[in-house]
């Protein structure tokens, strides 16, 4: 599930963005981007509300068919707090049965009737839906374990309560240099909702860095081997500078991800394990001050939609990396045999 993941995205790059995540054929469904405008933060209900979710899948279905995919999986666009507006567009003339509506539940184990409202309606038109909570450390959980028996518990609460077609996890954290608890957790809760069988599951994957920068690259590396080795189903994003910086989104490291959730797919959990901590200590002194990275205009040529030459080097440096470390790893075994 590729896509800018609620980064906040310009009108006149909402189209050429997502155009950018559905060229890929690797890319199987879209998590769109915030449609950032001025007045963006004014009105939480009302008509425009409203007017904004129904023109931002819109604009997604429009940049998939202009990849010639039409009915390519998307999910609601983010942000809509008002239970009206995300009711509303969950019909065939906006989004269809193949679409993904989006519950950002309560935290704590908590409801509330507008979600349960929108739950009802989403069974009684037969939308698929998924439950996708940001899971927060450093508040009210100290520990990584009780972090990651928090998580699992949200998925309980997304089948028991909810009814939920997917769960999707968002874990977060507060200290930037203390997010490897928080990923050594959300791995371990991912081996616990997949050998129990809970539901069909996935993670969001975060990076502090941005696009076109190796950083980002190690960052994802890391979240989509582990969640991969760990039996996630369904792996969303890659979401660039904690979602915080406009327009700093683009597809290839979307198409990284799939690259090495792929690779990933055939290793061990030891040798996962192995290339996740080397992938780490490769950025680990760097999360407090995070490489930025570019923009989507100096990432891509919109004119052909394709990436530059740097962004496409960075990529290639990433994936040759990745299969050298464990190719070292594996003849430093061979020659102490």
């Amino acid at each position: 599930m590729g896509g800018p993941n609620a980064s906040p995205v310009t009108p006149d790059l909402y189209i050429p963005i997502h155009r950018s995540y559905s060229k890929y054929r690797d890319i199987n469904a879209i998590a769109p981007a915030s449609l950032d405008t001025s007045s963006m933060n004014t009105l939480k209900k009302g008509p425009e509300t409203l007017m904004r979710a129904r023109q931002a899948v819109q604009l997604v279905k429009e940049a998939c068919a202009s990849e010639g995919r039409p009915d390519m999986c998307i999910v609601t666009p983010p942000h809509i707090e008002d239970p009206i507006a995300a009711v509303s567009v969950a019909n065939p003339r906006f989004m269809g049965p193949g679409d993904l509506q989006e519950i950002i539940p309560r935290l704590d184990l908590k409801i509330n009737y507008d979600e349960l409202s929108r739950v009802y309606h989403y069974k009684m038109t037969g939308a698929n839906y998924l439950c996708s909570p940001m899971v927060l450390r450093g508040i009210t959980t100290d520990s990584p374990e009780q972090f990651a028996i928090e998580i699992v518990a949200e998925a309980l609460k997304s089948q028991v309560i909810y009814g939920a077609s997917v769960f999707l996890k968002y874990p977060v954290h507060i200290d930037p240099a203390d997010c490897y608890k928080t990923l050594w957790a959300s791995f371990l809760s991912s081996m616990a909702i997949s050998q129990n069988r809970i539901c069909l599951h996935g993670s969001v994957v975060n990076n502090s860095a941005g696009p076109c920068t190796e950083m980002m690259m190690y960052e994802t590396a890391v979240q989509a081997i582990g969640y991969v080795a760990c039996g996630c189903d369904i792996l969303s994003g890659p979401i660039s500078n904690n979602g915080n910086i406009p327009n700093h989104v683009a597809g290839l490291d979307a198409q990284f991800m799939a690259e090495v959730s792929r690779f990933a797919a055939e290793l061990s959990r030891k040798d996962a394990n192995y290339l996740c901590m080397e992938l780490f200590s490769r950025y680990k002194n760097k999360l407090n001050t995070p490489d930025i990275g570019k923009s989507f205009t100096e990432c891509y040529n919109l004119e052909t939609m394709e990436p530059t030459n740097e962004y496409l080097d960075v990529y290639e440096h990433a994936i040759d990396d990745i299969y050298q470390i464990l190719q070292q790893k594996n003849r430093r075994i061979t020659k102490n045999r």
